[in-house]
């Protein structure tokens, strides 16, 4: 190595070494950012330059006012055109922590530093420095005041459009106009930026003309529809008629939100004519994208306006496709897939902009649309086709709509996905009549979709209470409970939880008709307390954990109680970790409850002692069946009557009331209360939001989730107290927290358990038995530290204190190795629990 530096050439520099690339351990952050941010390395610089937002927020203001601001002077004329960069994208991070932090001497700070250093590097000869400074630029803009605007803002972009020398600085002032209207607001871009884009419209070099031609919308929609078309607009039509096609190109893709940003009358006198002059255009790439963009502005013209002769051209995008000729690869898409894709996605905007009466005028283009060989056209029609429903309404949706409803339900997954999500506002779009002859295609569904593809069957699951809302209560018992009952025993416990968690609508809607038909499903339901598989009871907690909430405290108190309470005895952690979470939030609840009625009471006038009691009991069963409206009962009679109606194949596939009959003939309910009834069949009862990510945050995550006002009434139920108090002695760690006892864990820390398995959600039954421990615990098998295979018993470390309500402590508060096993179950609950048989598969 040293005869190679002596052979070195005299003036060429030497790369760094090991010694120099090391770093001081010694140093914080805060001192690493300021000694290696200066370094002469490169790297080094570039390393701690990425960390300057963070050691600012981390280390405050003064830091950063008297450590971190002097290196940013330095970066900004960097050699470094990468270090640069990441200066510009940190510089937003440390003006948000100057602007939260600071003060008025934090606001001046970002406009006397940071401002300064950004209009250094908006001005950078590298477009990616641009770029980057840009995008922090439009980040501070937001916080700075209206008086500094203009004078400190507005003239550094003014500056930039004024540079005849570079027009890649014209470029990006183009695009800093259009990005910053928003924050400049209406006055300053009437009276500065129009002109600035009138003067940039007319520029000599085609780029910077192409750049304004894409970057004009946002000014119109800030200016208003007046100022656009008296001052933007002529300039954008000069633009739409320039010599280059690039920029004829640009106008025709912000076509669209320029049309939005003007009043009906000019989009049909100015905006129509040019994109039909588009459609026309002698470029290939203009057409191209005029067709692309046609959907989205005919949605936003009156429908009078688009005559049949303005939407042929729509209906030609997707012509009717013939056999191919010649040979192609397979992968090769048909010649007009492209455009057909387009149309697809705009097509039910342009449905709703026509309407219903004039549907026959777009049929033929949805029915080749919706038949088309290439699955992504198919795709986007699969997710709309509820929303078409509802545009056309119930005749033309059972004529038209429902056979393509049909077709989809058997295509591939990807479409197949779309029509799944949309099942329960499709039917609902029907006639009942109409509805409840197509209920059998929910079987056909699910018995269609492979045992692999478990995300379809989830999808299904959560239409389930929906789907409970829109048919008669017969053919809820008939039809859709036996689709419930299956994804309820699916193999992969995310489609289980899916339907666990929505089964409430489905008791009150057959239990509006018939208790004896309810008392059926809930005990088909309850017979999962007693199976041998621990899936199934976990599965059955977790729907009694819904059903708790949801339905009124008589109903659930009467018939789900004895379960709740055995299921919080149950030999297997995961499912007495359910049961506790529950009981916690329930006893919470109803001690917020009683603080919220003597608060109360406290701010009332003195009242005589006799009046002045407050059930607090009662006010909290009271406000839980206020969350939900009770179930109509029937009379003895009607219930004997709906039973034998019940035990008649032909009267369960008849339909139910709202529509006058069925296909198979009515049945007559006597004792049911006809706007219950009405409420439970009409199509309004039917949410069409299909995500629950927050309504399942619940279930998924007991120990995290705040109290539940409605289950107040819980806690005062009999023998609850005391469940409660037992599960917060469990032997299992998890199970405390869960009930809201704090527990003290060590540092080292075995693997924590779960409700579900290791090995994802095709493959979870195994993992899903074991909650917060596997069923070789239940037989005493592990002595050992929870997910520690063979590992010792080990002293307890310095504690740390785990608290369900507390997220970042309880991700803290895990198994740890000095916890004693869940084998070791307190002796009243092994005795209280009576042996539970083998399942007949075998598993757990």
């Amino acid at each position: 190595m040293a005869m190679m530096d002596e052979a070195r050439p005299e003036g060429e520099a030497r790369g760094p070494t090991f010694e120099d690339l090391t770093l001081d351990d010694t140093l914080n952050d805060l001192e690493r950012v300021e000694v290696y941010g200066d370094s002469h390395i490169a790297l080094q610089r570039l390393v701690h330059v990425r960390l300057l937002a963070e050691v600012a927020e981390t280390y405050g203001f003064e830091a950063t006012r008297d450590r971190l601001l002097p290196l940013v002077d330095k970066r900004v004329s960097d050699e470094e055109f990468v270090v640069r960069q990441n200066l510009a994208e940190q510089l937003r991070g440390v003006a948000r922590m100057l602007h939260e932090h600071g003060g008025d001497e934090g606001y001046s700070l970002i406009v006397e530093r940071v401002l300064r250093s950004l209009a250094r590097l908006v001005v950078d000869i590298q477009p990616e420095v641009r770029i980057a400074a840009g995008e922090s630029l439009v980040t501070v803009a937001a916080m700075l005041k209206p008086a500094d605007l203009g004078a400190r803002l507005l003239t550094i972009v003014v500056h930039l459009a004024h540079n005849d020398e570079a027009e890649d600085m014209r470029m990006t002032a183009a695009v800093l106009l259009n990005e910053l209207a928003v924050s400049l607001g209406p006055e300053l871009c009437e009276q500065f930026v129009c002109s600035e884009l009138e003067h940039l419209a007319r520029d000599p070099v085609f780029r910077v003309r192409k750049a304004t031609a894409l970057n004009i919308d946002a000014v119109c929609r800030v200016v208003g529809p007046a100022v656009a078309a008296a001052r933007l607009l002529p300039s954008f039509l000069l633009l739409a008629d320039d010599d280059i096609w690039g920029v004829r190109k640009a106008c025709a893709e912000s076509l669209v939100c320029v049309s939005k940003a003007l009043v009906p009358e000019v989009r049909v006198a100015k905006v129509l004519p040019l994109m039909q002059s588009f459609l026309r255009d002698a470029s290939r790439w203009v057409r191209n994208s005029a067709y692309q963009h046609l959907g989205p502005f005919l949605a936003t013209l009156p429908p009078a306006a688009i005559t049949p002769a303005v939407l042929a051209p729509f209906i030609a995008m997707a012509p009717r496709v013939d056999p191919p000729r010649g040979t192609m690869p397979a992968s090769t898409p048909p010649p007009d897939a492209e455009l057909s894709i387009f149309c697809a996605f705009s097509f039910p905007a342009v449905a709703f902009t026509l309407g219903g009466a004039r549907w026959d005028e777009l049929r033929p283009l949805f029915l080749v649309l919706a038949r088309h060989p290439e699955k992504k056209v198919r795709r986007p029609i699969s997710y709309a086709l509820h929303d078409i429903a509802r545009v056309v309404g119930p005749d033309l949706t059972f004529r038209d709509l429902f056979p393509v409803f049909d077709l989809f339900c058997r295509d591939v997954d990807d479409v197949r996905r779309g029509v799944i999500r949309g099942m329960a506002p499709f039917l609902a779009s029907l006639h009942p009549a109409d509805r409840e002859a197509c209920v059998p295609v929910l079987r056909e569904t699910l018995d269609s979709v492979p045992a692999r593809g478990w995300r379809l069957r989830r999808l299904l699951a959560r239409q389930m209470h929906s789907l409970a809302r829109i048919f008669s209560p017969m053919m809820v018992f008939a039809q859709v409970r036996p689709v419930a009952e299956s994804l309820l025993k699916d193999e992969v416990a995310a489609v289980r939880n899916a339907v666990a968690v929505r089964l409430a609508p489905l008791l009150e809607t057959v239990g509006a008709a018939s208790l004896v038909l309810r008392e059926d499903i809930e005990a088909s339901l309850l017979s999962g307390a007693t199976s041998g598989n621990a899936s199934t009871r976990l599965t059955l907690a977790r729907a009694l954990e819904a059903l708790a909430a949801e339905l009124p405290p008589e109903d659930f108190l009467g018939s789900f109680l004895a379960t709740l309470k055995r299921l919080g005895r149950d030999p297997v952690p995961g499912v007495r970790r359910r049961v506790a979470a529950l009981a916690r939030r329930a006893a919470e609840a109803a001690a917020s409850a009683k603080a919220a009625a003597a608060a109360s009471d406290a701010l009332k006038p003195a009242a005589p002692a006799a009046g002045s009691a407050v059930s607090t009991a009662g006010a909290s069963a009271g406000a839980s069946a206020a969350a939900g409206p009770a179930s109509a009962t029937s009379s003895p009679e009607a219930a004997a009557a709906l039973a034998v109606c019940a035990s008649e194949p032909s009267a369960l596939g008849g339909s139910g009331g709202g529509g006058g009959g069925g296909k198979a003939g009515a049945i007559a309910v006597s004792g049911a209360s006809e706007a219950t009834t009405s409420s439970v069949r009409g199509a309004d009862a039917v949410t069409m939001s299909t995500d629950d990510t927050a309504a399942l945050f619940l279930i998924e995550n007991p120990d995290r989730a705040p109290p539940t006002p409605a289950l107040a009434y819980l806690a005062d139920a009999p023998g609850m107290a005391e469940l409660l108090a037992q599960l917060r002695r469990d032997a299992d760690a998890e199970v405390r927290l869960a009930a809201g006892e704090e527990v003290v864990v060590g540092a080292r820390r075995g693997a924590v358990g779960s409700d579900e398995g290791r090995g994802g959600p095709e493959h979870d039954e195994q993992g899903a038995a074991s909650g917060a421990g596997s069923e070789s615990m239940l037989a005493g098998e592990s002595g050992e530290a929870p997910g520690v295979e063979g590992a010792p018993e080990v002293a307890v470390a310095p504690a740390v204190v785990g608290n369900p309500d507390d997220p970042d402590a309880f991700a803290d508060a895990a198994f740890a190795s000095g916890l004693p096993s869940s084998a070791a179950v307190a002796p009243a609950v092994s005795e209280a629990v009576p042996p539970i048989p083998p399942a007949v598969d075998g598993s757990a």
